[in-house]
């Protein structure tokens, strides 16, 4: 079964719950789904709802996802929106102690600089980047997780 009719089958159950967070979250895999199919418009529109739902909740790891998604639709056509959305990104996770959403961040807008012509910018973001990857890897080789006691720092 193809990705669209997984959707389409739950479509109805999430979207007209009373769920919000599984509605901002199911918004998110239709804006993916959108993204990656080559249907930008709709990427946008449903990541742009799950973004709203995630803010009414405050849920700081959806509202970095939705961030991160909408920076790579805007990476190919719009550099400065997309570096707006990752720096976003890359705050959310690191106030929230997401060591993934900081390692995705810092890896994006270091091409976004490289590819600006921003070799200060990009070699900073390389070393946060080089950081957060360690740091990453470390937390998952250990097992510390959010549900464990491990503070969060997965999300």
């Amino acid at each position: 079964m193809q990705a669209n009719a997984i959707i389409q089958e739950i479509r109805a159950d999430c979207v007209n719950g009373q769920l919000d967070g599984l509605k901002a979250a199911f918004y998110a895999v239709e804006g993916l789904e959108g993204f990656r199919s080559g249907e930008i418009q709709k990427s946008k529109e449903q990541l742009l709802e799950s973004l709203r739902l995630s803010v009414s909740l405050g849920s700081s790891h959806l509202k970095a996802l939705d961030l991160a998604v909408i920076g790579a639709v805007y990476h190919a056509t719009q550099n400065e929106q997309a570096e707006r959305m990752f720096t976003a990104v890359y705050m959310l996770s690191q106030k929230s102690k997401n060591e993934i959403g900081c390692l995705v961040a810092s890896t994006a807008l270091k091409d976004i600089y490289a590819n600006q012509g921003h070799e200060d910018k990009a070699a900073k973001q390389a070393s946060l980047s080089q950081a957060h990857y360690a740091m990453t890897e470390k937390l998952l080789n250990s097992g510390i997780t959010a549900s464990d006691g491990g503070g969060g720092v997965l999300g």
